[in-house]
């Protein structure tokens, strides 16, 4: 099973400077967000949780909905084909290498919205 301690988090840019952020751990979900003028935590979503193993060890994982209202009060639009900068990050684990869907050499900082890869909104 999943140190306790692992978690994995998607950050999105409010038009403010400040991050919508989901962290996702096995113990659950929390959807926060920090802006220059609110700082706000959200009902935690249902997590559908997912698992296994190979021979590079466990995975783990799982599903969850980021609620609208907080992509609405973070100022990002939900519009079909509407781009929202974002990044992944694997969050450090007792000292294991740091994580991040998007490329850092060793200055950046993970957190800079300039960095991040642009997502497209898609309607399913």
């Amino acid at each position: 099973s999943p140190a306790p301690d692992s978690r994995v988090a998607i950050a999105f840019a409010t038009a403010d400077g400040g991050y919508l952020v989901a962290t996702l751990s096995p113990a659950g979900c929390r959807v926060t967000l920090e802006t220059a003028t609110k700082s706000k935590e959200y009902p935690p979503p249902t997590v559908v949780p997912l698992g296994g193993s190979d021979e590079q060890g466990w995975h783990w994982g799982g599903n969850f909905c980021i609620p609208a209202l907080a992509l609405r009060e973070a100022g990002l639009s939900t519009a079909s084909g509407a781009t929202i900068g974002a990044a992944v990050f694997r969050l450090p684990r007792e000292g294991s290498a740091f994580g991040a869907s998007h490329p850092l050499d060793e200055l950046s900082d993970p957190m800079e919205p300039a960095a991040y890869i642009q997502f497209r909104v898609a309607r399913y």
